[in-house]
């Protein structure tokens, strides 16, 4: 008797296949549910491991974000960076430049007094 396998299409990269993985891109036919357990994960793994996604992230995001969003919900996640690494990343790039400015002001504007402080970290 001769099994049939079902044929199934990437999320990511379109092209059909057997299994549970794309054998072009490694992507999952079946994306897992996005749930509180996983975010979790995510957040563990970014301290760990910081996936090799960044930049194509930060250029989609910045390009066409509703588009990336609305493809990493969909399932398409084998090439964005998670969504909480992607957080903590950006958070600690934000705020070390805004210590640095402030820094930078501080130093070479003779920002020395308090209030000349204040003025520059609020302005």
């Amino acid at each position: 008797m001769e099994t049939k396998q079902q044929i199934n299409f990437c999320i990511s990269c379109s092209l059909p296949g057997n299994g549970n993985y794309c054998s072009n891109c490694g992507q999952t036919f079946t994306p897992k549910r996005l749930t509180t357990k996983g975010m979790i994960h995510d957040v563990f793994h970014f301290f760990t491991h910081l996936d090799k996604g960044s930049p194509y992230t930060i250029k989609k995001l910045i390009t066409t974000p509703g588009k990336m969003q609305r493809e990493y919900v969909e399932g398409s996640r084998n090439k964005h960076q998670k969504p909480f690494s992607m957080f903590f990343l950006s958070a600690t790039i934000a705020a070390l430049s805004l210590y640095w400015f402030n820094m930078i002001l501080i130093k070479y504007y003779n920002a020395g007094e308090t209030s000349e402080a204040a003025f520059f970290h609020q302005y």
